[in-house]
């Protein structure tokens, strides 16, 4: 390459340093350098995981001249924060709280603060509407799990099993990655997937035959929540050749909804997802959200290739929806029994 071309190159690319300036820590950081500050920013995560290991409270006051990057480490430590929620046991959450208005009311001021920021949304997840989207949603959904779970009591048995993870938006995200990213899954050749409005668009392609299919995925257990799917599906039937609902086996859809699917007739099905396959959304999304935020030593190409390689043929729960999308429908795919 020339000199002219790598010149021409060099102005073709956004200035790194136009408008570099964060007002918050809650912008986006841009052209980030991890060498810039490594020292500071080990020391800080350093000071987090204590905090995280021994429960006791620790104050950090960061310092330096304007221009610095003072509000670029907080936001480089704020994404970072956000990719942690995607691998169990390492969550945590920057929380911003603003100047104490009234000093006889500090403690009351803290915890508001500590609310509001629990229930922002965090910026890694995908829009779905039924999704744990907040830190303060995953806390609470634990909470409610574990209360469940330990319980003696024998109504909280009979429903322990539908308290796992909370699969929609794992399973939205995991099998928008997997079907971008692979090429071939058994003997369905995937020719395109996106994004569109709440569900994923997916083109796909077996023994010379093409489809192209809305998916959802959707454990909503409240009936107008579950309808607005149902709407949302039947709306997209006009243009694709199958709409499906990728849902977790153990949740009934509410009988309203349900109806809704049915008459929607043949080109519209329910895709189970299994337990196991539940696990294996959970545990890829972790996965790749921990290569993401570097909380593990495996740069995300290698675990990309690891998950689409190794991982994606054997879920059962992909097989079905590629089977959904490209074969006639059979009693595998078709709505379970109507709920009683």
């Amino acid at each position: 390459m020339t000199t002219e071309e790598l010149a021409a190159l060099a102005r073709a690319q956004p200035n790194p340093f136009a408008g570099s300036v964060l007002r918050n820590g809650f912008e986006p950081p841009q052209a980030d350098v991890p060498e810039i500050h490594a020292e500071q920013r080990r020391q800080l995560r350093a000071l987090v995981e204590e905090v995280r290991q021994t429960g006791r409270l620790a104050l950090q006051v960061v310092t330096g001249e304007p221009g610095d990057g003072k509000t670029h480490l907080l936001a480089t430590l704020r994404a970072e924060a956000e990719g942690s929620w995607g691998t169990t046991g390492a969550e945590r959450v920057m929380v911003p709280i603003d100047p104490l208005r009234d000093p006889d009311a500090p403690f009351v001021h803290v915890l508001q603060g500590l609310v509001r920021g629990l229930r922002r949304p965090l910026g890694r997840q995908p829009p779905v509407p039924d999704s744990l989207a907040t830190p303060l949603d995953r806390i609470l959904w634990g909470i409610l799990q574990r209360a469940v779970q330990e319980s003696p009591e024998p109504a909280c048995s009979a429903v322990a099993a539908l308290f796992g993870p909370y699969p929609s938006a794992a399973a939205r995200s995991v099998l928008l990655t997997l079907l971008s990213k692979a090429r071939t899954v058994g003997d369905t050749a995937i020719v395109a997937a996106r994004t569109s409005g709440h569900g994923l668009e997916v083109k796909a392609a077996r023994g010379g035959r093409e489809r192209r299919a809305y998916v959802e995925a959707s454990n909503s257990r409240h009936g107008m929540a579950a309808k607005a799917v149902a709407r949302r599906l039947q709306e997209a039937l006009a243009g694709h050749d199958r709409v499906l609902l990728v849902r977790d086996a153990r949740i009934p859809l509410p009988p309203m909804a349900f109806g809704m699917v049915e008459a929607l007739g043949e080109r519209a099905a329910i895709v189970s997802v299994d337990e196991e396959s539940g696990r294996a959304f959970s545990g890829i999304e972790g996965l790749l959200n921990g290569a993401e935020s570097q909380d593990i030593e495996v740069p995300r190409e290698v675990a990309l290739q690891v998950v689409v390689e190794r991982i994606a043929p054997s879920l059962s729960a992909l097989h079905r929806l590629l089977d959904a999308v490209t074969g006639p429908v059979d009693d595998s795919m078709a709505p379970p029994p109507a709920p009683r």
